[in-house]
């Protein structure tokens, strides 16, 4: 496998990240919600007005294969907003590769992260040591205890 870095989000990657999160999440948001591109370019914009120093581009060589959204939140916790990665590149370890760094840096403290019900993902962050602690209507929600 290439090497897999994460690199700082800059302004020029507003929509390829854009992209990524849709090619990732589309699925789940139309079933749970409804997919209206002009309310989610929307909240896309909001989002990244409030994660946009804690977006990494995740790369595979000198290839943009996914974004990773993670920060320290008021409560202690370390919190794993986002992680997406492209169709073409999941399977392949790069998610677990990315998680475990996360895990090694920050294991310090519990460690959330949620997903849609409907995201096998979550059989990945079970394997690495998260359990669930809740469920709202469309997400279930994890923690890692520190270590």
């Amino acid at each position: 496998m290439e090497e897999i870095s994460l690199v700082p989000y800059t302004d020029d990657l507003y929509e390829l990240v854009y992209e990524m999160r849709k090619m990732a999440f589309y699925k789940y948001v139309k079933a749970c919600y409804g997919w209206n591109e002009g309310e989610q370019r929307q909240r896309y914009a909001d989002y990244i007005d409030r994660t946009h120093d804690d977006v990494r581009v995740i790369k595979m060589g000198e290839k943009n294969v996914g974004i990773l959204v993670a920060y320290p939140r008021d409560n202690g916790k370390y919190f794993i907003e986002t992680i997406c990665l492209m169709p073409e590149c999941r399977g392949k370890g790069i998610g677990t590769k990315i998680l475990e760094d996360e895990i090694a840096a920050h294991g310090d403290r519990d460690i959330e992260i949620q997903h849609y019900k409907q995201n096998p993902a979550g059989g990945l962050y079970a394997r690495l040591g998260f359990e669930r602690v809740g469920e709202t209507e469309n997400h279930y929600q994890m923690e890692r205890k520190a270590s």
